[in-house]
Parts: C-alpha cells; sequence; structure tokens
C-alpha cells in the first residue's frame, strides 16, 4: 500500500487525506481536530499534521476496515432478506382439505418462515388448521373466501367414514378461542360441515390489501 505524505496547506482550502480509494474530506479550521480510525488529523497555524500515520500503522488497521466492510455488507443483506420474507405471502384458493399430519407440517413452515397468509377462497376440513398454526395478525380474508369445518374421520374396512373422537378434540383444539366460541354455537365439529364466511369471517379475520406476491397453495 502507497501512502503519500500531504505537504503543508493554507487552512482555507479543502484538506483531504486519501488513502487509495478511501477518502476523509472536510473543510476545516485554526484548532480543529478529527479522529478517524486511529489517525489524528491536527489543524496548526497554517499546516496540517498527521499523526500515528507511518505506513506500518496503516498497513495493520487495514484488515480491521475489510472486516467492518464486510460485517456491513452482510447485515445489509440479511436486512433485504427479511424484508423480501416479510413481504411475500400464500394464497389459498380450492382446497378441500387432506390428513391432518400433513397440514399441520406444511403450516408450521409457513408461520416459519414469515410469510402472510390470504384466504381468497375455499378453504375446509384440514385447510382450516392455518387459522390455528398461522399468527392471527399475518392472515387476511378476501370477499371469496369461505372455510368449512367438520369432524375429523377414519375410513373403515369398507371405506365409510367413522368419526375419530381422539383426532376431533385435537383438531378443535387448533383453532383460536374465538373460532372456537363459533364452532360451539353450531354444536360443535360433527360429520356435517359447518361454514364461516362474509360478515361473521371478516369479524374475526381483517380484510386483504392484494399488494403481494402471494403463491397458491
Amino acid at each position: 500500500m502507497q501512502f503519500r505524505r500531504t505537504p503543508a496547506v493554507s487552512i482555507s482550502q479543502q484538506y483531504i487525506v486519501a488513502l487509495d480509494n478511501i477518502h476523509f474530506g472536510s473543510q476545516l479550521s485554526p484548532k480543529t481536530g478529527l479522529v478517524s480510525e486511529g489517525w489524528l488529523i491536527r489543524v496548526s497555524s497554517g499546516s496540517l499534521d498527521l499523526a500515528l500515520g507511518e505506513e506500518d500503522r496503516l498497513q495493520s488497521l487495514l484488515p480491521g476496515m475489510v472486516m467492518k466492510c464486510l460485517t456491513a455488507l452482510l447485515a445489509a443483506c440479511f436486512l433485504l432478506a427479511g424484508i423480501g420474507a416479510s413481504d411475500a405471502a400464500v394464497r389459498i384458493a380450492r382446497d378441500a382439505g387432506g390428513r391432518i399430519e400433513t397440514y399441520v407440517g406444511k403450516y408450521q413452515g409457513v408461520r416459519s418462515s414469515g410469510e402472510r397468509v390470504i384466504i381468497d377462497g375455499y378453504c375446509a376440513s384440514a385447510c382450516t388448521i392455518v387459522l390455528g398454526s398461522v399468527p392471527h395478525d399475518r392472515i387476511c380474508v378476501t370477499s371469496r373466501a369461505r372455510f368449512g369445518f367438520h369432524a375429523a374421520w377414519d375410513p373403515d374396512s369398507s371405506g365409510r367414514k367413522i368419526t375419530n373422537l381422539q383426532a376431533t378434540q385435537s383438531l378443535y383444539l387448533m383453532y383460536p378461542f374465538e373460532l372456537r366460541r363459533w364452532i360451539d354455537q353450531r354444536g360443535g365439529l360433527t360429520p356435517r360441515m359447518i361454514f364461516l364466511s362474509g360478515h361473521e369471517l371478516t369479524s374475526m379475520y381483517r380484510p386483504c390489501h392484494l399488494d403481494s406476491q402471494a403463491s397458491a397453495h
């Protein structure tokens, strides 16, 4: 690294100390002192002195400067990644459900990702687990949103649906309190589907402002 000593100049000029491509500049006045990364720039009655400015001193400080720059760059990358995650959204439009454990795993992934959820259509059976897995403030509903709730079931040897009471209770307890109260007022979770939409739904969940790039699920 090359360092050229700056000759004495008048204090009315712009003083610049140049270290390769790094420049520190300031319009200085008498008795002004500037400290930056161990270099002290002192201005006296008409001259500019650089203390602790030997080449070996500058060489020893350069690795620290590089590390600080890299740290700042990494911090900026993490910040941008966080902003991107917070702006992302999952859109649910036509989902009739499936196995409970499959949906629990899927929505835990959505919860961990920080993504928002847009309910923009039909979401029934195990799909409704989203309401108990993703935080309330990250869920919104459009005018097309419609939820369907029923008891959990298993097929018997002939393929008939047999209510699984234990799984139904587990499903019920996943839902937030306000939704459980709504279900209770309609006879609980039974083989008969009950639907939540319109004004009743928007009284529980905020309307969507569709300004996100959503991925359909």
